[in-house]
């Protein structure tokens, strides 16, 4: 059962990666593998009913991380970080600041 664990999270880290457009969909997916595999008693050491697999999830953090990246979708679909960059580089002068500007606003995905 660990290695089918540590394989689906490989593939579903390796696909996350791979395309970011369709990232809630491939984990949703993946949750929805581990969830059928744990209830249909494949694995001896893993099993249990839908129930408790839904009875563990916690909703709070699924929900935050949704409006998350609802919000974050919105944010860069209504075009205001270009707008944000475009009004820095119009009243910073010099190419150093404005890199120093825009890196603060910079975020790593």
């Amino acid at each position: 059962m660990l290695k089918f664990a540590i394989i689906l999270f490989l593939v579903t880290y390796v696909l996350m990666f791979a395309f970011q457009k369709i990232r809630p969909y491939v984990a949703v997916l993946a949750a929805i593998i581990f969830v059928t595999v744990g209830t249909t008693n494949i694995f001896d050491d893993f099993s249990y009913d839908l129930f408790q697999a839904l009875h563990e999830i916690d909703w709070n953090v699924l929900m935050m991380t949704a409006g998350t990246m609802g919000t974050v979708y919105f944010f860069i679909e209504s075009q205001m970080p270009k707008r944000i960059a475009d009004a820095l580089a119009s009243r910073l002068h010099t190419v150093k600041w404005l890199i120093v500007a825009l890196s603060l606003f910079a975020r790593t995905s």
